[in-house]
């Protein structure tokens, strides 16, 4: 990875932004805001590659969520940030909140992340998740 170009402070919150907008887009079960987190030919999970089938396998989860009346909301930490003004890699953690449960905390993930600048904004160029503890 290059250091040519620094990360600013603006490129920072701007990716931090980026994981709060792709957790609140799938949580309110906005698609098109969801696959726009993405770049065209970007990679969700290793399985899906690009907008159509981001597209088409989010809009299933979506379907999946509205239909369960024990709704689960993201909660994603703060990440680690490394890389330059172009492309990062990012690490973060995710709690699922079961809304209304006595204990919320359903699972956990780790999230690794390759981010990159195209036109001016930070989309994800790659979105990988681990399981850490929890049910699916």
């Amino acid at each position: 990875m290059s250091t040519s170009a620094q990360l600013s402070i603006e490129d920072r919150v701007s990716i931090m932004e980026l994981l709060a907008r792709y957790a609140r887009c799938l949580d309110s079960g906005d698609l098109d805001g969801y696959v726009n987190t993405f770049a065209p030919d970007g990679v969700l999970f290793g399985n899906h590659v690009g907008h159509g089938q981001i597209r088409e396998y989010v809009g299933q989860v979506i379907q999946r969520r509205s239909a369960d009346p024990s709704r689960r909301m993201h909660f994603v930490g703060f990440p680690v940030i490394e890389g330059n003004a172009q492309h990062v890699t990012v690490h973060s953690y995710l709690l699922w909140l079961q809304l209304g449960a006595e204990s919320p905390v359903s699972a956990a993930a780790e999230y690794v992340d390759e981010c990159i600048k195209l036109n001016g904004r930070w989309v994800f160029k790659t979105r990988a998740i681990t399981r850490l503890a929890g049910r699916d």
